[in-house]
């Protein structure tokens, strides 16, 4: 009864638990992609180059004046390569972003932002290497609202086996850039049914409910599985009760019969009829021996008296 009882309650547990884990996978880790904001990167106590390991990031900028900047990116394997992708470039004439195929800011640069271009002058740009390194500058008399939002993705363009997501463009990406609002593969496919992403409707939704009502169903789901393990279990443990042998404690005493008296089971209420001869009840003396009498030997001899 208790192993029983106690498998039932370990794998309703662990079912809940499971389900527990889905919502904070969906809850929780909803954005997958590293946001980075050049006021946070950039400060102006800092003076080294700064070095980010990622999969994929977006680097965001609003009208950040005075800014002497200099951030490298890495991928996390050497056979993977940068695309970087400008959602959004608004410079003034008197700012540059550097854009560096590799680790460090040194030879020529291979493009120079600043006024005259926009993203879509720009376009997409792929490093030949594993590294990118970013070099912004800003003066103090810039007009508000320029700046820019960068989204740079790590990525594999081979024909060969793809871990990772594989786009349609047939680039190769982790699996976290998927279905987190940012165009990482550079033709939205990783935020498509492709990748098997919800609609926009769908957002902030599980199952096509609500995050706080599908908590409810959880809760109440656990609750009703724990009565029907609950209820299980005692059916079980009145089912083997059932089954057991009676004890020797609550058997009738196997006192033998006098003569003349015939052996009965204990569920038939027959009364006991003396055989023919004998003389009709009562009868004097006691039929019994008393209860624990040490020493007490019964008599043996028949104490009924034949009738004349």
């Amino acid at each position: 009864m208790t192993s029983t009882f106690a498998l039932w309650t370990a794998a309703v547990f662990y079912r809940c638990g499971v389900m527990m884990v889905v919502i904070w996978f969906y809850v929780v880790l909803a954005d997958k992609s590293n946001n980075y904001h050049i006021d946070n990167l950039c400060d102006r106590k800092r003076s080294q180059q700064l070095y980010k390991k990622i999969d994929g990031a977006v680097l965001t900028s609003d009208n950040k004046e005075n800014v002497n900047c200099l951030i490298t990116f890495q991928t996390d394997s050497v056979l993977q390569k940068f695309m970087l992708r400008f959602e959004d470039l608004k410079l003034g004439c008197n700012d540059h972003l550097f854009i560096y195929d590799g680790a460090h800011a040194y030879g020529s640069y291979k493009v120079d932002l600043s006024c005259h271009k926009n993203e879509h002058h720009v376009g997409t740009i792929y490093t030949r290497t594993n590294f990118v390194t970013l070099k912004y500058v800003t003066y103090g008399w810039d007009h508000t609202g320029n700046g820019f939002k960068l989204v740079l993705t790590a990525f594999k363009d081979t024909p060969l086996e793809c871990r990772g997501f594989r786009c349609q463009n047939n680039l190769c990406i982790h699996n976290d850039l998927t279905c987190d609002q940012v165009n990482h593969c550079g033709d939205n496919s990783d935020e498509s049914s492709h990748a098997f992403c919800l609609d926009a409707d769908m957002m902030g939704k599980i199952l096509g409910v609500t995050v706080g009502a599908f908590i409810v169903i959880v809760v109440i789901t656990f609750i009703a599985c724990f009565v029907c393990a609950s209820g299980v279990a005692i059916l079980v443990y009145k089912h083997q009760r059932r089954r057991m042998p009676p004890s020797h404690l609550n058997a009738a005493p196997n006192y033998p019969l006098q003569p003349g008296y015939h052996h009965h089971h204990p569920h038939h209420h027959q009364p006991l009829m003396p055989s023919q001869g004998e003389k009709p009840p009562p009868y004097p003396g006691n039929l019994y021996p008393p209860p624990g009498g040490i020493g007490y030997s019964a008599h043996q001899g028949n104490l009924y008296y034949p009738t004349k």
